[in-house]
C-alpha cells in the first residue's frame, strides 16, 4: 500500500472560536470566504455523511462523499473519503486549531490568547497514491490558499 501525507499551516491572530466558527458555520464558508471547498452539506457530526465539492486551484470542481470521523468543538474536525473500489484512493483530511508557537521575543513570553495555528491536511494511501503526483501538488496549493482565506476572514472578525 502507497502513502502520502499533505499538510500546510497558518498562524492566525484570533481566537480558536472564531477559526471554528468560519469552518463548521455556512457550509464551511462556502461562496463567501472559501475558495477550496466550493460546497458542503450535510451536518457535522461524527459519523455522518456529508456532500462535498472541491474545487483545485486549476482544476474543474469536483464533487465527492465523505464520512465525518471526528468533531472536538475548537480542536479537530475530521472526515474520511474513498472510492468505490476499496484499496485505489482513500483520503483522510483533517483541519485542527493547535495554540500558537510561543513568542521568543520579550513581553510575557508566552502564546497570544487572541491566536491560533490552524492545521490543514490529509492522508492518502491505496494503489494510485504514486499516479496522483499532480493532484496532490494541486492538492496542497488549494490548503494554502484556504488556511490564507481563513486566517483573513478570521482576523477580521469572522
Amino acid at each position: 500500500m502507497f502513502d502520502r501525507t499533505v499538510e500546510t499551516s497558518v498562524d492566525v491572530a484570533a481566537p480558536p472560536a472564531v477559526v471554528w466558527g468560519l469552518l463548521t458555520s455556512d457550509g464551511m464558508g462556502s461562496g463567501s470566504w472559501n475558495p477550496l471547498f466550493l460546497s458542503v452539506r450535510g451536518e457535522l457530526k461524527e459519523g455522518a455523511a456529508l456532500s462535498v465539492t472541491a474545487a483545485l486551484p486549476g482544476r474543474s470542481p469536483h464533487p465527492f462523499r465523505v464520512t465525518v470521523v471526528t468533531v472536538k468543538p475548537e480542536e479537530e474536525l475530521r472526515w474520511h473519503g474513498t472510492l468505490p473500489i476499496p484499496g485505489l484512493f482513500t483520503g483522510t483530511h483533517y483541519f485542527r486549531i493547535e495554540p500558537a508557537p510561543s513568542s521568543s521575543g520579550g513581553g510575557s513570553g508566552g502564546t497570544p490568547q487572541g491566536s491560533c495555528r490552524f492545521v490543514q491536511g490529509e492522508h492518502f494511501s491505496g494503489l494510485l497514491v504514486p499516479l496522483a503526483g499532480g493532484i496532490l501538488a494541486d492538492t496542497e496549493k488549494g490548503f494554502q490558499r484556504m488556511n490564507e482565506a481563513l486566517k483573513r476572514a478570521a482576523e477580521q472578525g469572522g
